[in-house]
């Protein structure tokens, strides 16, 4: 004997208004969502546009949220930006600006301090890494951590896809249309529309 309770089918009206509701509540409560952590990161030098949208455990600081020192730094987003879950962007006094509709995914981190330009239409994926300073190598003499962070400038161009775990080192332009693997790393200047992987990375052809 077959012990399973007979299945209900819902009415298709019903199930239409229930999905529409149900549509309707994830929209709403998500946008609500988005406008919280907009307005949670409203501080001093941080602009972004009423269209961007924040994710949970994002952290966005115009210096340093661990050490304590506060001078300058600035951090834009325009229209469109949207920050993924978990990602990391720490000023340190440097200038970070993100262009139009540029998506970021969870991980992402981006550290300021010697200024970072994003342009518009980017895809930068989970894990990624940004950091526009370096430290370089003093006799045994010195300590490693006695020296100064080593600014140089980050410029990733418009409608550049940057693969999970990239890492973009200080002073590297990376042109317009640019594609790069997941885990390359780059220490070099990418010229536009190039195709590049590998631990450095190295161009291996053109978009067309």
């Amino acid at each position: 004997m077959d012990e399973r309770q007979p299945r209900i089918n819902m009415p298709a009206l019903p199930r239409r208004a229930f999905g529409w509701i149900n549509r309707m509540w994830v929209r709403k409560t998500t946008g609500l969502r988005y406008s919280y952590y907009r307005w949670r990161h409203k501080k001093n030098g941080i602009t972004m546009h009423p269209s961007v949208r924040i994710d949970r455990k994002v952290e966005l600081y115009t210096s340093s949220p661990f050490w304590n020192f506060h001078y300058g730094g600035e951090i834009i987003l325009h229209a469109g930006v949207m920050l993924g879950k978990g990602m990391i962007v720490h000023g340190y006094g440097g200038r970070v600006e993100v262009g139009e509709n540029s998506i970021f995914g969870p991980g992402v981190t981006i550290y300021g301090h010697g200024n970072v330009t994003i342009g518009r239409d980017c895809l930068i994926a989970m894990e990624t890494k940004i950091i526009s300073a370096n430290h370089d190598i003093p006799p045994r003499s010195v300590r490693i951590n006695e020296r100064h962070d080593i600014r140089k400038p980050i410029t990733i161009g418009d409608d550049v896809w940057l693969g999970a775990g990239v890492v973009i080192l200080a002073g590297v332009t990376v042109g317009d249309g640019c594609v790069v693997g997941a885990g390359s790393v780059v220490t070099g200047d990418l010229e536009p529309y190039s195709i590049a992987v590998g631990n450095p990375a190295r161009v291996i052809r053109k978009r067309v």
